[in-house]
């Protein structure tokens, strides 16, 4: 009765050995591909800051300024416009 459950108790922790090698394994590949993804976060985010960001930058100021190009050619217009029509009274 003792050889069985001895004979029981040593298929049970081969069996558990492996499961936990496995698991080992599993969590090596894991940290492995963290490492990864970690690396590539953060070559994206270099990207955006150095490459990205400086051309939104010059993106909005631009479009700024055409803002206000075409508010002061509004202004204008609106004058001669008004000119015009004391003009035609």
């Amino acid at each position: 009765m003792e050889d069985k459950m001895f004979d029981l108790m040593e298929k049970m922790y081969i069996e558990f050995s492996k499961r936990f090698d496995n698991i080992e394994n599993d969590i090596g590949i894991l940290k492995t591909g963290m490492s990864t993804l970690k690396e590539d976060v953060t070559k994206i985010n270099t990207k955006i800051e150095h490459e990205l960001m400086p051309k939104t930058t010059i993106l909005f100021d631009r479009h700024r300024q055409h803002s206000e190009q075409l508010d002061r050619i509004e202004k204008e217009v609106s004058k001669h416009g008004e000119i015009i029509l004391r003009r035609i009274k």
